[in-house]
């Protein structure tokens, strides 16, 4: 196999996309999801790392997560982060089906997701675990 290089990896297209039945939602519908790029995981990531002794308090982190992921089949996202809310409000069902493949996309281990809603469960301080 051919050493990569930079103009190489620079060049491809590697976002991937995935269909995501949505019963809840009705009975023929889905969703596309997308992986995300990494400078948009680490955005997601950053606002759930602890800042100075003090850990951010961010609810919905499922929905805040699934509206960085949901897209059209060409990969363009649907919804803003002004969206969460009202996307938190849907059933638990189909944002954890959807985060499930998000997640798994975006290369999110077990271990990433239950530090990162760790750090976001109320009532935490002091030192972070994560090594």
């Amino acid at each position: 196999m051919p050493e990569l290089t930079k103009s190489d990896i620079l060049g491809r297209k590697d976002v991937k996309i995935e269909r995501v039945d949505v019963p809840e939602w009705g009975r023929h519908d889905f969703v596309h999801v997308r992986s995300m790029m990494a400078d948009e995981r680490d955005a997601f990531e950053a606002d759930y790392v602890e800042v100075k002794g003090t850990k951010k308090r961010l609810d919905n982190f499922r929905a805040r997560f699934c509206v960085r992921v949901i897209c059209d089949s060409k990969g363009t996202l649907l919804f803003e982060e002004a969206d969460a809310a009202a996307l938190g409000k849907k059933n638990a069902a189909a944002v954890d089906r959807i985060f499930d493949v998000g997640s798994r996309l975006a290369g999110m281990s077990e271990d990433d997701v239950k530090e990162l809603e760790k750090n976001s469960e109320p009532g935490q301080s002091g030192a972070s675990t994560s090594g």
